[in-house]
Formats: C-alpha cells, sequence, structure tokens
C-alpha cells in the first residue's frame, strides 16, 4: 500500500494519508519512523522538513539564536523529552561570521533578516536598520560577538503591559544561568552557564571617550 501511495500521489498528500493510516495501530511517533524511512527510497522531496511536522514534541523552540540554544540543550539534556529547534536558515558558515570586523559585510544577505524601526521621534522621523540574523546562531552570528541584555526599562514595561514573568528582576535568574562570564559570578553575572561571555581583549582610545561624554 506503501508502494501504491507513494508512486500515484503528490508528496505532501502521500505524506500526510501514509502518516494518518500508521498512526491509528502504531501511535505517532512510530508512524514518523515509518514514513520517513519510506520516503528515503523516494528522493523526489525534502522528507525531513516534511517529517518534521508530523512528530510530536514536549518543546517546540522558535529560533535558533543564543537564548534559543541554551534553552534546547538544557530541555534535551532529559533523555525522556523530545525538543524540536526551528530556525529559518542552516548553519552559520559563511567566513565573516568568524571575522567580527567584517560582521557590516552580512548585512542585506541571507544572514539577514533585513528589518527596519518604525520612524524614530528622537531621530527627525527617520527609520534606522535592524539585523536580526537568520541562521543558527541568529543575530549573535552577525553583531560582530557583542554581548549584551535589554534594558531593563524594557522588560518592566512589558510586564505593566500585561506579560507577566517577564520584569527584569524575574528575568535576570536566567540570565545569570544562561551566561559563563570570565569575571566570575555576582549578583548580575554566571559562571557555570553554557554562553562564555568574555571582555573585548582591546578597547581603543576613543571608546572610552565615548563612554565619558555619555555620562
Amino acid at each position: 500500500m506503501i508502494d501504491k501511495v507513494l508512486r500515484d500521489s503528490s508528496y505532501r498528500a502521500r505524506a500526510n494519508y501514509i502518516h494518518q493510516v500508521i498512526a491509528k495501530t502504531h501511535g505517532l511517533d512510530r508512524a514518523a519512523d515509518i514514513v520517513e524511512q519510506a520516503f528515503q527510497n523516494y528522493p523526489d522531496g525534502d522528507h525531513g522538513r516534511e517529517v518534521i511536522y508530523m512528530r510530536r514534541y514536549d518543546y517546540v523552540i522558535v529560533g535558533a539564536g543564543s537564548a534559543g540554544c541554551v534553552l534546547a540543550a538544557r530541555l534535551s539534556a532529559d533523555p525522556d523529552v523530545k525538543v524540536a529547534l526551528l530556525e529559518a536558515r542552516d548553519e552559520d558558515s559563511a567566513n565573516e561570521i568568524r571575522v567580527p570586523a567584517a560582521t557590516l559585510q552580512l548585512a542585506k544577505t541571507k544572514y539577514d533578516w533585513d528589518f527596519y524601526s518604525e520612524a524614530e521621534p528622537g531621530l527627525g522621523g527617520r527609520s534606522v536598520p535592524l539585523a536580526p540574523g537568520k541562521g543558527i546562531g541568529g543575530t549573535s552570528s552577525i553583531n560582530a560577538m557583542v554581548y549584551i541584555r535589554g534594558n531593563p526599562a524594557d522588560f518592566d514595561n512589558w510586564e505593566r503591559g500585561g506579560a507577566g514573568g517577564w520584569s527584569y528582576r524575574e528575568m535576570l535568574p536566567y540570565f545569570i544561568r544562561g551566561e559563563s562570564n570570565e569575571r566570575g559570578e555576582d549578583r548580575f553575572h554566571g559562571w557555570s552557564g553554557p554562553m562564555n561571555v568574555q571582555d573585548a581583549r582591546y578597547v581603543h582610545p576613543l571608546s572610552k571617550r565615548f563612554i565619558e561624554a555619555a555620562k
């Protein structure tokens, strides 16, 4: 029966039909395995991308940026938990990603979502480019390896707007648990997390002047 359906139906229709039939007797997870094995002999479609939607997961994480990867790693440490980590592109394999000074060359490429802000009152109504990263690593792959957290006031505003549990006070413990900071552990930073955070090895004198001017 599987061979007949594979030959006579469109790809998506074949996969869905076979999955529904097998799931009735073997369960959802076993059905996904059987369908995937069957489609390996019919290379007329990307069966891997279809089969992922047939499986049943305990957690589905959308976005394989820094936070998404950390969350997926922690959840999947439990062998009884099934985690799907979804990202719009594949590996962060571009050479420019490995060279922080080359990060601007990734703007408006396949690694950049190429968003723009709303008109900014403080900038004379202009919109400014935003460059969320697209691919494994997310924005951390295209922002010159800069590690930065959101403004605490933004988190608190989210909570006041109805996003319970998103205040800066409530989020801080997760920031701490997520990082391994070379400065060591204190009330704002962690030491045992999966994300390595280091101070820049060189700070240009103009950078220090800029910070002083902003105080």
